[in-house]
């Protein structure tokens, strides 16, 4: 729905009334010339959600400009989708154990080198299989983190928090 919003006069135009003066709109960087004075506002919001769908639950703002022409500028408005709390993030994330990389120690201990044969790699066919389940249940538990961060609901925030 949309939201009218007084020029700087502190008026508005009664219902049905034509305002004097050119229109033109504005959305992000688009701007779009009136195409009939005799549509509303909403009309043209309307016409545009087939471009930008996010305009369906857009407000406007309107300016007069020194030239007379009165610039209405649609403004996409922040809903909420998804159920996830910030709270509940935060203990997902609590609840993921720290990253170790699982080819560091075998590195380290000298079961894996820089270059092997085939028969060195083949004795350590079962320590590699480990190795790779180990990061697979990783990557499985970033990818559901991942998807739930998907289901946050947007807020604002003053600047980035610490740590992130």
């Amino acid at each position: 729905m949309s939201e009218v919003i007084p020029d700087a006069t502190g008026t508005e135009p009664a219902a049905g009334e034509v305002p004097p003066g050119p229109r033109r709109f504005r959305y992000l960087d688009h701007l779009f010339e009136d195409p009939d004075p005799t549509v509303t506002i909403d009309a043209i919001r309307q016409a545009l959600i087939g471009h930008f769908p996010e305009l369906a639950r857009a407000t406007h703002h309107e300016t007069t400009l020194a030239d007379g022409t009165r610039e209405i500028r649609f403004e996409k408005q922040i809903t909420t989708k998804g159920t996830l709390g910030s709270g509940e993030l935060a203990r997902a994330l609590a609840a993921l154990p720290p990253y170790e990389d699982p080819l560091v120690a075998p590195l380290r201990a000298g079961i894996l080198q820089a270059e092997m044969t085939l028969g060195e790699l083949a004795v350590q066919a079962p320590a590699l299989e480990a190795l790779f389940a180990e990061a697979e249940q990783v990557r499985q538990a970033a990818a559901t983190l991942a998807e739930r961060c998907t289901r946050l609901a947007p807020h604002a925030l003053p600047c980035v928090p610490l740590g992130f």
